[in-house]
């Protein structure tokens, strides 16, 4: 978790979690900002990426992104970008509230599977 942006270097990156959702969240020109973790590439976590030249950089296939924006260069689209606030030291990213989880048939079997796979001796 990352309190402050003192936590994270200047042009850095990190991921932290934000309710069931996985954030890149990067210090780049003195602000924190934060991005989806997953690259649209083929799912790359952009938190374990690195800032070169004022590009976020995916490290699994090199795709570059602005750390703040999420925009692709030289391209149309991009990773989804969240608002951020600081306050009182804390940082906030803004997500829309997550919908109630409704069961599915999969809850439904993981509730009927034993607890382990192996019988008791």
């Amino acid at each position: 978790m990352l309190n402050s942006k003192d936590e994270l270097p200047e042009n850095r990156v990190t991921t932290v979690s934000a309710g069931h959702k996985q954030i890149a969240l990067s210090h780049f020109e003195g602000k924190i900002c934060a991005l989806n973790n997953s690259c649209p590439h083929q799912g790359g976590p952009l938190g374990e990426g690195s800032i070169e030249n004022g590009i976020l950089r995916c490290p699994w296939h090199g795709w570059d992104y602005h750390p703040c924006t999420g925009k692709a260069p030289g391209f149309d689209d991009g990773v989804e970008a969240y608002k951020v606030k600081e306050e009182n030291g804390a940082i906030f990213v803004g997500l829309l509230e997550e919908e109630p989880h409704r069961e599915t048939i999969s809850d439904v079997m993981m509730e009927e599977l034993p607890l382990s796979p192996f019988p008791h001796r």
